[in-house]
């Protein structure tokens, strides 16, 4: 089936871009989080007041930022379309591994050591990697719905509208799947924290 296929190679670079862009934002998000949850003042205001800013800014106005601001991008349009949305992707990721995490932490309530922190990490990059592929899925499936119209698979609204059928049923099977998963592993690695 021509659309189902099609889907699928969307899937294929949503899961890259996302993969990407957890990659990006995996190192400072885990510095975030370790800030977040420090006990010095100093690095706990300024984890938070990132976090807070790059939260606080619409994801519309970042690629906006990015895309028609970024004057040095000297690339083809694809190219860097798919540039910039790793890099605000991977700024969303940053800061949604910090404050989650904090979250996770504050409310399973134990302690806060090293091999804790590294499991509550953990827990939460597996969260996000399935935010992030629901996040980029538009952006496939919008490319995927302009290449099929201009290759004049396409031409009627009920074939855009079985695309986007297609496309909820794919991504929310992966949501519900990552949230599965997610939950697995708080209650199987933290199990034997919460019962000492």
């Amino acid at each position: 089936m021509q659309l189902f296929s099609e889907l699928m190679l969307g899937l294929k670079v949503s899961i890259g871009i996302a993969f990407i862009s957890l990659l990006i934002g995996l190192i400072p998000g885990a510095l975030l989080f370790w800030g977040k949850t420090c006990k010095i003042s100093i690095m706990n205001a300024l984890a938070t007041g990132i976090i807070e800013l790059i939260k606080g800014v619409p994801i519309l106005l970042l690629l906006s930022f990015f895309y028609f601001g970024g004057y040095n991008l000297n690339m083809s349009g694809n190219l860097s379309a798919i540039v910039v949305a790793s890099v605000v992707l991977a700024l969303i990721a940053m800061s949604e591994i910090a404050s989650k995490g904090h979250v996770l932490a504050q409310i399973l309530n134990i302690e806060l050591n090293f091999r804790n922190s590294v499991k509550i990490l953990f827990v939460t990059i597996v969260r996000e990697s399935g935010r992030l592929i629901n996040y980029t899925s538009l952006l496939s499936i919008i490319g995927i719905n302009e290449l099929l119209r201009t290759a004049k698979v396409i031409s009627t609204s009920e074939h855009n509208s079985q695309v986007f059928i297609w496309a909820i049923g794919i991504y929310l099977c992966i949501h519900i799947i990552i949230k599965v998963i997610y939950s697995g592993l708080v209650k199987g690695l933290f199990s034997t924290e919460k019962t000492t």
